[in-house]
């Protein structure tokens, strides 16, 4: 792994365990909360499907409105997609899955980030560069 080369999510979802706690880079599709993986396979966890992306978590509040403001100039180029490179700390639990929410014991519910927790990792974002809009 080299820390210079950014990696796509599919890669990170792949091998969360490898990446947990680590200070990376990803560059993919970036949805404003969240960089998704295009391309790649939802990650499972027995017949619990999560969503194929990364949660983003700003480090700061300023952050959090420069990047809003970075979103906004990408979208007027009217693009399919906006793409964008994270780095920061990624997170994932070492437990996946939790059952019983709402006093249904039946009911499996993601135990991750986001959005229902139906996000496998969140990265903890200390900055984002090269932001582009794609076409393709």
């Amino acid at each position: 792994m080299s820390p210079d080369k950014p990696l796509t999510v599919c890669q990170v979802l792949a091998d969360l365990q490898k990446y947990r706690g680590k200070v990376i880079q990803i560059r993919d599709q970036w949805n404003g909360t969240d960089i998704y993986g295009r391309g790649c396979a939802a990650p499972k966890t027995g017949e619990f499907v999560w969503e194929p992306a990364i949660w983003l978590k700003w480090s700061t509040d300023e952050d959090s409105r420069n990047a809003g403001s970075k979103m906004k100039a990408a979208i007027a180029k009217k693009p399919r997609y906006v793409v964008a490179t994270f780095v920061g700390r990624l997170e994932a639990g070492e437990e996946g899955l939790q059952t019983g929410q709402g006093g249904t014991p039946d009911i499996v519910v993601g135990n991750g980030y986001g959005r229902l927790a139906r996000y496998p990792a969140r990265l903890v974002v200390t900055r984002m560069k090269d932001v582009a809009a794609e076409k393709k």
